[in-house]
């Protein structure tokens, strides 16, 4: 059985969805939840929609907000993330947003913040791609056009030394 104080919900917070995973101390997915991200939304609203699908995620682990050490956010743009600030992220429009300590405030849990790609190549260094690797660097490739976006290829690319 997992000790409950083990559990912590990393969310991936993207311009089109936001998705939580709900994750004990041996990277087990113990529950999820995803949802669309609409970016015209104010911050405040987003903030409640991130709120919204870390609960539904832990909900569905089994488990209460109480029983969670902290819940981990991988956030576009330029981020802050001693004090949990997302300076600008452009795909969300959002400029000087105090994600950490409004998310805090609601979930009553620690919340770290950090840029989605560094969170992207860390998880792809410890699970993925690059795991037993000594080091790893990443890149987030993006390509659009005026009219449309493609997504973003964050796949690792590494070989073990």
């Amino acid at each position: 059985m997992t000790n409950p104080r083990d559990v912590i919900v990393g969310v991936d917070l993207g311009g089109t969805s936001m998705r939580a995973l709900v994750v004990d101390a041996d990277y087990q997915v113990l529950g999820e939840d995803k949802q669309p991200t609409n970016p015209k939304e104010k911050p405040v609203k987003l903030i409640a929609d991130l709120a919204n699908v870390v609960e539904q995620a832990v909900e569905r682990a089994g488990l209460k907000m109480k029983e969670v050490r902290a819940v981990s956010i991988g956030a576009p743009g330029a981020v802050d993330s001693e004090r949990g600030i997302v300076f600008e992220a452009p795909n969300i429009r959002w400029r000087d947003v105090r994600l950490g300590a409004k998310l805090r405030k609601t979930l009553q849990v620690p919340v770290l913040v950090e840029n989605d790609v560094n969170v992207g190549v860390v998880g792809e260094h410890v699970l993925g791609a690059g795991r037993g690797t000594k080091e790893l660097v990443g890149a987030l490739l993006w390509s659009a056009t005026s009219a449309r976006r493609s997504k973003p290829d964050t796949r690792a690319r590494c070989s073990k030394s």
